[in-house]
């Protein structure tokens, strides 16, 4: 007599299930954590311009320190 396949027995599927449901939570959280911040290692982000115009003048130098306040 041949035994049944250990895909169609209910307690492999259950743990499958979970398997799955955990996976997919985990993969949520991160996408709601993580996902949602912007990399600035160059500080140059892709915006939507908020307003034209031409800059007439810049109030700090190029690698200026930035003090607190």
């Amino acid at each position: 007599m041949a035994e049944p396949s250990v895909l169609k027995h209910p307690r492999f599927r259950r743990v499958l299930l979970v398997i799955a449901f955990v996976l997919a939570g985990l993969s949520g959280l991160w996408w709601f954590q993580y996902r949602p911040f912007v990399s600035t290692d160059d500080a140059r982000v892709a915006a939507p311009m908020a307003a034209g115009g031409r800059v007439e003048r810049v109030l700090v130098r190029e690698g200026q320190a930035k003090t607190t306040g």
